[in-house]
């Protein structure tokens, strides 16, 4: 029994102690032989009751409601515009929905409050398509008009304000990844805090970035190969799936959750603003390929990978460079050692997940 460890390139970093701080990935083909106690529950449709089809059950969600009228909304951006700052209560409640690809507007619920008088205060938008669907896959090459709705409110917002603000941007898809409602969405934090904070996991990305003294992400692209802080040599060509002319996506090289997928731009860009907007049919191709990657994975080994996180790990900051990533995470339970530190532990590697994928002839692109 060969047991592998892995550390994460772009999120590990040296601490004042000389210790490694970062994820920590084991690999031993014995956990797939522990005994499995717990059973999965029976499907609830039967063959006389199919399940209704993902259309139908997206054009109830409200989301949609919202996106078609029937709804209310404050509304912050489309795909070709920026409509107005809600921090300064400039957003239109009404709108035309015609000839729209896609949508970004206010959270009803969020835990920010964008006309505070205090120091903290902030949004949550929700960006939709028009195609009622629930899972990037289904996407049909539309998940780009979501993400330049998405971009130009950011870059309105932050035109538009003094203020200096964090921006977190991601996508959960299916009830075990957060998400509750049932269309493809994505969602993104403005924000800004006095005095100002910022979580260990996204603070470890970059003291890793600032530490190594090439950009770990442009080094890939240029040689496929690096070398990283504590020694250790990491072939990115057994891991890459496709590549286009401004992206590469690959299996992570140690992986936050099994099959995870990470995407990154072949030029050096901090944050999604930065992406042209032709380049984004590139990465919404790329992230509808990875989220149906995953599925047919988990499909022919038998682990129900239908919910997705889709992070954004970006730099919004004058005072730190960083090079842009997009992970396209599967939903993996989180429990035991790593509720005690950042620790994983899975059957496969991603190199034998991708021959896997091979030698089952199972699709890592799309047909279309």
């Amino acid at each position: 029994m060969r047991i592998i460890r892995r550390l994460d390139p772009f999120q590990t970093y040296l601490n004042n102690e000389n210790i490694l701080v970062g994820i920590e990935t084991y690999f031993s083909s014995n956990r797939d032989k522990r005994p499995r106690e717990f059973t999965q529950s029976k499907n609830q449709y039967s063959p006389k009751s199919p399940p209704p089809s993902s259309s139908e059950m997206a054009v109830e969600s409200v989301l949609y409601k919202v996106f078609i009228g029937e709804e209310k909304g404050v509304f912050v951006s489309d795909d070709q515009e920026f409509f107005g700052n809600p921090f300064k209560n400039k957003a239109p409640t009404i709108i035309s929905h015609k000839n729209r690809k896609a949508l970004t507007f206010l959270n009803k619920y969020s835990v920010f409050d964008p006309l505070s008088n205090n120091e903290n205060k902030g949004v949550m938008l929700v960006s939709v398509q028009f195609q009622p669907v629930i899972y990037p896959r289904e996407a049909s090459g539309n998940l780009k008009w979501l993400l330049l709705s998405m971009k130009n409110a950011i870059i309105g917002i932050l035109e538009d304000s003094k203020d200096k603000f964090d921006v977190l941007n991601f996508l959960n898809v299916g009830p075990k990844s957060g998400s509750s409602v049932k269309f493809l969405h994505s969602q993104t934090y403005i924000f800004q805090q006095k005095p100002r904070t910022r979580g260990h996991f996204r603070n470890a990305f970059y003291q890793a970035f600032n530490q190594n003294p090439k950009c770990v992400a442009c080094t890939i692209v240029d040689q496929r190969k690096i070398e990283t802080i504590y020694g250790e040599s990491v072939n990115y060509e057994t891991l890459i799936l496709n590549e286009t002319s401004n992206f590469i996506s690959y299996f992570a090289y140690c992986p936050l959750r099994l099959g995870q997928i990470r995407i990154i731009p072949k030029h050096h860009l901090k944050n999604v603003t930065e992406i042209s907007n032709e380049m984004f049919l590139e990465l919404g191709l790329l992230i509808e390929e990875s989220d149906l990657t995953i599925h047919n994975f988990g499909m022919k080994l038998g682990f129900r990978l239908k919910d997705r996180s889709i992070v954004f790990r970006e730099s919004y900051s004058e005072n730190q460079d960083f090079h842009l990533l997009v992970d396209v995470l599967p939903f993996w339970p989180l429990g035991s050692v790593e509720l005690l530190d950042s620790i994983n532990s899975y059957s496969i590697t991603p190199e034998h997940i991708k021959l896997f994928l091979r030698e089952h002839k199972l699709s890592m692109k799309r047909n279309d």
